[in-house]
């Protein structure tokens, strides 16, 4: 018969590197998410665009970021670009390895 204790000595456990994907993943999913609920404050002129000047130069690339996309208030960037589901799952995995 198998114990607890048993079963906690041979539980799987992913490299190293998972982990670290899901730490790094997280905080890109997390800065993100805050440029998208910031806007328009987020954006270049904007009084919180020092926390994301690379988004810059993104927003010239897809326009879905850009100033113009938010000014035609298309939900699109909100539902897809807030993604709090995504970050509350990569937060529970997280969570779940280190278990």
């Amino acid at each position: 018969m198998t114990s607890a204790a048993n079963l906690s000595k041979t539980a799987y456990r992913p490299p190293w590197w998972v982990w670290w994907w899901f730490v790094v993943s997280t905080i890109l999913v997390a800065w993100d998410t805050g440029f998208v609920l910031a806007r328009p404050r987020s954006f270049a002129g904007g009084d919180l665009h020092f926390l994301w000047k690379p988004y810059a130069l993104y927003e010239k690339i897809d326009l879905v970021y850009s100033r113009s996309w938010y000014d035609r208030r298309d939900g699109f960037t909100s539902a897809q670009g807030a993604s709090l589901l995504s970050l509350s799952l990569s937060l529970c995995a997280m969570a779940e390895l280190l278990c």
